[in-house]
Formats: C-alpha cells, sequence, structure tokens
C-alpha cells in the first residue's frame, strides 16, 4: 500500500441531505499520490452515518470513517483535535466540512503540486463558489480581492475558506490548542502562515455552502447576529492569537481590545448582561484602553482647538492690516 501523502480533514453532523456530494467529491479526485479522507460523524441523527459507511464499504482505501455511538460536541469534546488530528501521518492535509464540496478533479493535484514545488510554502487555497440553500441571497465567488495575501492581513480578516486550503501539516499543535474558540478553521490557517507564506490557485475548485444548520449562519443576517451567537468565543480567538501566534503582542492587544470593545455592545443593546459580564471578565484591559482613547481624543480636541484658534487669530490680522492699507 502507498504511503498516503494527504489526509482530508472532514466533519459531518445531521448532513444527510449535502453529505452525497462532500464524499463525491473527494472520491472523483485524480492525483498521482495516495490521499485518505478522516471523516467524522458525531453520532448523526438523521442518516448521514449510514451514508458514510456506504462510501467506505465501496471506497476502502480512501474513506477512514469515525462514526461516534454518543455526541462528543455536546459533551464539550473539540472533535478534531481529539479524534482526527491524531490519525493524520501525512505531509499534507486539506478541509472539507460535511455540507460543503469540491468541483474540480484535479483539486487536490493542483494544491500538491504547488506546495511541493514552493517549500517556503505552508499553505495555499483558492476561491470557492458560495451559494445560499434558501436561496435568498445571490451566489458569489469568495474572495474576491486577492492582491494581499500576507500573513499580516490574515491576522486582520480571514480570507482562507475552510474548503479551500491545503496546509503543509507539520507537528504544528504541540502547544495546546485553545479551547472555546471561534473561528477554529482561522487560527489554524494562523499557525501556518506564521512559519511560511501562502500561496494562491486562481482556480474555482469548490461550493461552500450556507445554510440555516450552519455553525456561521448567523453572518448572513448580520455581523451583530454573528457577535451575539458567538461573541465570547471570538475574544478567546483574538486573545489566543495574541498569546501563541502575534508577532508583536503588545501591538495586537490594542486591536484585540477595540474587538472586545465591539463585542460588549453587541451585549449591552441586546440586554445580554451576563455575556457583557464576561466580555469585561475575559478581557478587562478593554476598559483602561477605552480610557485611553478618550485622552487621546480629549488631547487631539485641545490641539484642534489650539489650531483653529491661532488659524483664526493669523486670518483676522490679516484682514485687519488689509483694511489699514
Amino acid at each position: 500500500m502507498a504511503k498516503i501523502k494527504l489526509s482530508v480533514v472532514c466533519v459531518a453532523y445531521n448532513h444527510a441531505k449535502f453529505i452525497r456530494q462532500t464524499l463525491d467529491g473527494f472520491v472523483m479526485q485524480k492525483t498521482n499520490f495516495a490521499f485518505e479522507v478522516i471523516i467524522h460523524d458525531d453520532a448523526s441523527t438523521d442518516g448521514t452515518a449510514d451514508i458514510i459507511r456506504e462510501y467506505a464499504e465501496k471506497y476502502p482505501e480512501i474513506i477512514k470513517p469515525i462514526l461516534q455511538t454518543e455526541n462528543q460536541y455536546s459533551q464539550g469534546k473539540p472533535v478534531t483535535q481529539n479524534f482526527i488530528w491524531p490519525r493524520i501521518n501525512s505531509q499534507y492535509v486539506a478541509v472539507c466540512d460535511g455540507d460543503d464540496y469540491w468541483t474540480d478533479e484535479n483539486k487536490l493535484q493542483k494544491q500538491v503540486d504547488f506546495l511541493d514545488d514552493h517549500p517556503d510554502y505552508m499553505l495555499c487555497f483558492h476561491p470557492v463558489n458560495v451559494f445560499y440553500e434558501n436561496g435568498q441571497k445571490q451566489q458569489h465567488i469568495w474572495p474576491k480581492h486577492t492582491k494581499d495575501i500576507s500573513f499580516k492581513r490574515l491576522m486582520r480578516t480571514n480570507f482562507i475558506p475552510n474548503c479551500a486550503v491545503v496546509y503543509r501539516w507539520a507537528n504544528m499543535f504541540t502547544e495546546k490548542f485553545p479551547k472555546k474558540i471561534y473561528p477554529g478553521d482561522w487560527f489554524v490557517h494562523l499557525k501556518h502562515a506564521k512559519d511560511g507564506k501562502i500561496g494562491f490557485i486562481p482556480d474555482v475548485m469548490a461550493n461552500y455552502r450556507r445554510h440555516e444548520a450552519g455553525i456561521s449562519f448567523a453572518d448572513t443576517q448580520s455581523r451583530d447576529a454573528l457577535h451575539k451567537q458567538w461573541g465570547i468565543q471570538e475574544l478567546n480567538f483574538y486573545l489566543a492569537v495574541e498569546k501563541q501566534i502575534a508577532p508583536n503582542p503588545s501591538e495586537y492587544h490594542t486591536f484585540v481590545c477595540q474587538r472586545a470593545r465591539e463585542f460588549l455592545g453587541v451585549y449591552i443593546q441586546a440586554d445580554m448582561y451576563d455575556q457583557a459580564i464576561e466580555i469585561i471578565k475575559i478581557c478587562p484591559d478593554m476598559l483602561s484602553y477605552e480610557i485611553n482613547m478618550q485622552n487621546k481624543k480629549i488631547k487631539k480636541y485641545k490641539q484642534l482647538i489650539k489650531y483653529i484658534t491661532i488659524t483664526t487669530g493669523i486670518i483676522c490680522a490679516i484682514l485687519t492690516i488689509g483694511m489699514i492699507i
């Protein structure tokens, strides 16, 4: 049996309506290397596990299922870290959850060829077609703008679709992976990008499905709706990035305090005071940050008043001289 060069990480839960498209996208891949799909079903109740078993029997060299009889997520156990990552022994890792799917049979080959040819790159990705299951919004390509795909920009915004990435997988997670963060995929992107370049292949090779049961569906309604649902976990994410990844943690902390203020405002406006208190507990520095910002605003205001006063005085003097002449 050939050595596995790439492992696909797939997490599924109650994806019976979608999982065949996902699995078909895996088994159609044409590669000159061996790959596997480590797919975890977290005790689905809609028949997802039966479909996975069907494909595992048909493609035993590719589909490697982990089928739970009790839901692990509800017990507070991180599925990917606990059950999938320990099984990875390959050079590269691709990701695609059970509600998304690949549309190009050469996707893996293209991305592996790129990473083989560019040893200084730690990951590469491509744009995806984002579509909405309920049809309420038009589909679109994401990301649209790829002029800046630097680590510095990735620190501020996540422009890498999870179903589009392939990592040069190493023992990246010897340090304890942070708990209760959102989004976890962004953290994994950053952990890799910290140690190498980010590659981009312009071909659209996957469909990213937005649906009401999706973990980030609130984002389709508004940013505030997303923060109401995940604000505490988002703040945990930023603090973990500051601790484990940020090249300049003190500088990044200012950005973290800004985000904490944003989440606090959303919770207060929604009368979610327990969550608001939790935000303050997690990031108490945000309060002193706000005071400092107010002091800076006052200082700038005073400087502006002084400038206006001086300028007005000069203009009045010129006008007076003009009248005398």
